[in-house]
């Protein structure tokens, strides 16, 4: 049966998710649920948002080695420092075009296929993760508690396992080369307003 297999079930825990996420901007927030659905909303809320974690995911499923799960532990390391970084004062300008820039250089790279070493993929995972994690103060009113992370870091762990899940069950490396240029597409499109 098809839910024996871990990759489908969590493919399929991604589509519950992609069911309940609003692809509009990430100030569009439907803010419900306390201060765990305030983080939980925030990274499933807007299509760049979502597409972040997800691709972070797809990205260390590529890896198939123990370098699999450094990539998401950095990125939710790098979203934790910099709403640690927002909630000091301090200014992180254009996170959301910054995350629409890794998103297409994340794509591209998966698109020629080429390996990094390891300390250029965790530097980008903890780039995208802290243009995610930016908002996520502003979004709490400048105070963050433990149940808005708690919330964030469930939605963030659920997406980056989506795109884990989907690399696993990528028929060969054309389909992920494929998902690589959607990716690439899609942040250069969200970078223009073009989606």
């Amino acid at each position: 049966m098809l839910l024996h297999r871990p990759s489908a079930v969590i493919v399929l825990v991604l589509l519950a998710v992609l069911a309940g996420s609003n692809p509009a901007g990430a100030h569009d927030l439907n803010l419900t649920g306390g201060t765990f659905g305030t983080g939980y909303t925030l990274p499933l809320s807007s299509l760049s948002g979502l597409l972040g974690f997800l691709t972070i995911g797809l990205w260390a499923g590529q890896a198939r080695s123990q370098t699999t799960w450094h990539l998401p532990i950095v990125a939710l390391l790098g979203a934790g420092f910099a709403s640690l970084l927002n909630q000091a004062g301090v200014v992180i300008p254009h996170t959301e075009q910054g995350l629409m820039v890794a998103l297409a250089t994340i794509g591209t790279l998966m698109v020629l296929g080429i390996r990094l070493p390891l300390l250029s993929p965790l530097s980008v995972a903890a780039l995208v993760g802290m243009f995610e994690g930016y908002p996520l103060t502003g979004a709490m009113g400048h105070r963050i508690d433990v149940g808005s992370w708690v919330g964030f870091g469930s939605a963030a762990t659920l997406a980056m396992a989506g795109g884990l899940g989907l690399a696993l069950v990528l028929p060969n490396l054309i389909a992920f080369r494929l998902f690589g240029a959607g990716i690439a597409l899609a942040g250069v499109a969200m970078l223009f307003d073009k989606i």
